[in-house]
C-alpha cells in the first residue's frame, strides 16, 4: 500500500482541492484528487479517475482495463473497499473481517460502489 494513504471523506478532499491555486490536489505518485465537473471528486491515477468520492461518501471504483498492482493499491489505499487479486481478476471482500475465501468474495465490476465502511452498495449478481 502506498506509504501515507489515507481514506478521505468527501469534505477532507474538497477541502484539501480548494486550499490548492490548481485546484488539484496531490496524494501519492501519479495520483491525485481534483473536482468533477458534476461536483464529485475524482482520485486520478495518471489519466484515470480509479476512485469517484460522492458527496454523500460513497466511492465509486473503476479500473477501466487498468487492473494494475497499482490500480489495486490506490482502491486499498483511498477508499474503504479491499479488494484482492484472484486468477488474474479483482474480488472486494463482502465482510473486511474474513479471510479470502469463496463465499466472502464479491466479482469487481466497473462502478461498484461501496459506502465509507467498505460495504458494496451495488451489486447486480
Amino acid at each position: 500500500m502506498v506509504q501515507g494513504s489515507k481514506v478521505y471523506s468527501y469534505s477532507q478532499l474538497e477541502q484539501m482541492i480548494q486550499a490548492t491555486r490548481n485546484g488539484i490536489a496531490k496524494l501519492a505518485n501519479n495520483t491525485v484528487a481534483h473536482f468533477l465537473e458534476d461536483s464529485r471528486i475524482g482520485i486520478k491515477l495518471h489519466y484515470t479517475d480509479v476512485i469517484i468520492v460522492n458527496a454523500d461518501n460513497t466511492y465509486e471504483l473503476h479500473t477501466k482495463g487498468y487492473t494494475t498492482a497499482t490500480t489495486k493499491d490506490r482502491f486499498n489505499g483511498f477508499s474503504p473497499a479491499r479488494i484482492i487479486q484472484k486468477d488474474f481478476s479483482f474480488y472486494l471482500l463482502r465482510d473486511l473481517t474474513q479471510r479470502a475465501i469463496k463465499n466472502n468474495l464479491i466479482p469487481f465490476f466497473e462502478g461498484i460502489t461501496v459506502d465509507r465502511f467498505g460495504n458494496v452498495n451495488s451489486v447486480t449478481a
